[in-house]
């Protein structure tokens, strides 16, 4: 179990990047709490690529105020997001991480459903597309109708790029793990980028100091499907200046507290 030192941090840090700031987290005894402490330093900067987020079912009733103000989808129930998607229960929304290349979103929401509502997952679960901007995914109890209903295309798939594009966000949080340079985890990523044939993919780094999370260390803050763009932060102890040198790195410890190196 992480310590109430490491909780409090990584809640932090969560809180810091989603603007659903009073949002009850995820309990840290659970499956998905521990998910969420241990990769809550890589959660992204940009609001709409929430990882875990809980909202009430009753901002559902807002979804169908914006269909058909964006048009930026590629084919009808493709997904412009598909880093993510919201699983509806009938109590909460949960917005989680989606890896296309390691399940469908019917899966991810049945594993998830145990949790966040009162039972165990329906038999039924539909995956649809929201027809926004972002064209995110959504999972909610039933059949293909819940899509028409709430205003949405039902669930396609993703595209061939998108589908790489999965696989190489696993690879590419595989690799950042513990404390990794800028040039290390910066090369990484461009040479993952190469393996899975992302063309046209770009990598851009925070400068140190830019942000109050800045440190000695480097680690992915986010993915813009939109811009091809993979976002790169430091992170750690925060540096004074002419402190570069001697900073003592912070790095995680076991189930995502953290803990100075040495």
């Amino acid at each position: 179990m992480p310590n109430d030192e490491g909780n409090d941090r990584l809640a932090a840090l969560l809180r810091a990047h989603d603007p659903v700031r009073e949002d009850e987290l995820p309990s840290a005894g659970d499956p998905v709490g521990l998910r969420v402490l241990d990769r809550a330093r890589r959660r992204s900067r940009r609001a709409r690529t929430r990882r875990l987020v809980l909202v009430p079912a009753a901002t559902l009733a807002m979804t169908g105020a914006t269909a058909g103000a964006y048009a930026w989808v590629s084919a009808p129930g493709q997904p412009t997001n598909s880093a993510q998607l919201t699983c509806v229960t009938p109590t909460s929304q949960v917005g989680v991480e989606f890896y296309a290349s390691e399940g469908t979103p019917a899966d991810l929401c049945r594993d998830m459903w145990q949790y966040y509502a009162d039972g165990p997952a329906p038999e039924s679960l539909t995956a649809c597309v929201e027809a926004d901007r972002w064209n995110s995914i959504y999972v909610y109890e039933g059949d293909a109708a819940e899509c028409a209903r709430h205003g949405q295309e039902p669930y396609t798939g993703v595209s061939d790029e998108q589908y790489r594009f999965s696989a190489f966000r696993a690879e590419l949080e595989e690799a950042d793990a513990g404390c990794v340079s800028a040039e290390e985890l910066r090369a990484k990523a461009e040479e993952l980028l190469a393996e899975h044939g992302l063309g046209g993919w770009t990598v851009e780094t925070e400068p140190v100091g830019a942000s109050p999370l800045s440190g000695p260390c480097e680690m992915v803050t986010g993915f813009d499907e939109e811009t091809r763009t993979v976002s790169l932060a430091p992170w750690g102890d925060p540096l004074s200046p002419g402190d570069e040198a001697s900073a003592d790195v912070t790095v995680p410890a076991e189930n995502g507290a953290l803990r100075p190196a040495n």
